[in-house]
């Protein structure tokens, strides 16, 4: 490698340290946010809902911006430094980034789906999952919530399950830790007490005399009842997560698309809408509790909620998107805004995360939608 192109990777190096430093962009940017934090923590003891929707946009604002300009700089640059060390600065961005992907555990979410799936295929061992890629995290505050009959009623269900979730995660903890300490009294292992497992390990217990069958059985009423909370606290997530995102669809004035007679599982969108400012189509990833993200293998490579590829494989998966469009489409007029971006493809397509936490607060996330890859049923299918 020449002496010129030494002194380039140099400076670009250089550059991404001083980006990275505490004293570069992205310390002031870390230092910003801080501030922001703190700010935000006081403003909650202060009812005013016009300085807390400001504070959110300025949130929003600061982490936008560095998502989309810092992140994006560094990986440029990152890819150029690969390009001229490999002698392939003439090779398209994808595969440059490909070239870089490999090295990690799994791939950034700052990489782009497309590449980040090329990668994934080219692999010959277990698939690496396909991340999504997220825009600013949002606050949305039920206190700037109109007072309709319906978003009251909205409201005050939601408070109740937040009161619900409170108790189940308390009574849960309660049950664990008496769990724990019987087993730690008989010498029973913890990870032998999971729900496929427990039976057998009580068995074992009582076979080699740690435990009497009296006590084995005492055991395993309170495992059950373990197990039953736990159970309970998870739906009671799940039910926030969904009242969550039906709130949030309800105060931007949207219009259910999904039927909800059957409860949603695998292979279902949890909710979607239709909105007319601009006309578009949000489909969102409702979260309650701390639950994650999951994944679903589509061609041998996981993809995370959240990944366009995810959410192409899931709308022709789930029956009620493209019955929704239809019957939406044939119950209005010709000249409907809604029906006419959808008939014409101009239709606006969002993918949202919406997370209900266990206090109560609910944020709103975009995932960022690769466009080169976004594939939802063709319209001719649909009507």
């Amino acid at each position: 490698m020449s002496e010129n192109f030494e002194e380039i990777i140099k400076r670009l190096r250089q550059c991404r340290q001083q980006i990275n430093s505490s004293s570069g962009a992205t310390g002031h940017l870390k230092t910003l946010e801080k501030i922001v934090v703190k700010a935000e923590k006081s403003l909650r003891r202060i009812h005013d809902p016009n300085a807390r929707s400001a504070l959110a946009n300025t949130v929003g604002a600061k982490r936008k911006l560095r998502f989309n300009n810092l992140k994006r700089f560094i990986e440029k640059n990152r890819q150029l430094e690969y390009g001229i060390k490999r002698g392939e600065s003439g090779k398209s961005t994808e595969e440059n980034v490909e070239a870089t992907g490999n090295t990690a555990p799994f791939y950034s979410s700052t990489i782009s789906e497309a590449t980040q799936g090329h990668s994934a295929a080219t692999e010959t061992h277990t698939p690496k999952l396909v991340k999504a890629i997220k825009g600013p995290k949002i606050e949305f505050f039920i206190s700037d919530i109109g007072a309709t009959g319906l978003l009251s009623e909205a409201k005050s269900n939601f408070e109740s399950t937040v009161g619900t979730g409170t108790i189940h995660r308390n009574e849960h903890k309660n049950a664990l830790h008496v769990r724990n300490k019987w087993a730690n009294m008989y010498g029973i292992e913890v990870k032998g007490l999971t729900k496929g497992k427990f039976l057998d390990t009580i068995l074992a217990a009582e076979d080699d005399g740690r435990i009497s069958s009296q006590k084995a059985e005492s055991l395993r009423k309170i495992i059950i009842r373990e197990q039953q909370l736990h159970q309970d606290l998870n739906e009671t997530s799940e039910s926030l997560g969904e009242q969550a995102t039906e709130m949030v669809m309800k105060a931007r004035n949207e219009e259910p698309l999904l039927s909800q007679e059957a409860k949603t599982g695998a292979g279902m969108l949890d909710r979607a809408s239709l909105g007319r400012k601009p006309p578009r189509i949000t489909i969102y990833e409702a979260k309650g509790g701390n639950s994650g993200l999951g994944y679903r293998i589509i061609k041998g490579i996981k993809y995370q909620q959240g990944t366009t590829t995810y959410l192409n494989e899931l709308t022709r998966l789930d029956h009620r998107y493209i019955e929704g469009i239809r019957k939406y489409v044939m119950s209005v007029s010709d000249d409907d805004l809604i029906s006419c971006a959808i008939r014409n493809g101009t239709i606006e397509v969002r993918y949202e995360l919406v997370e209900a936490k266990p206090d109560g607060r609910i944020y709103v996330t975009p995932f960022i939608l690769d466009e080169t890859i976004l594939d939802l049923p063709e319209l001719d299918k649909i009507l």
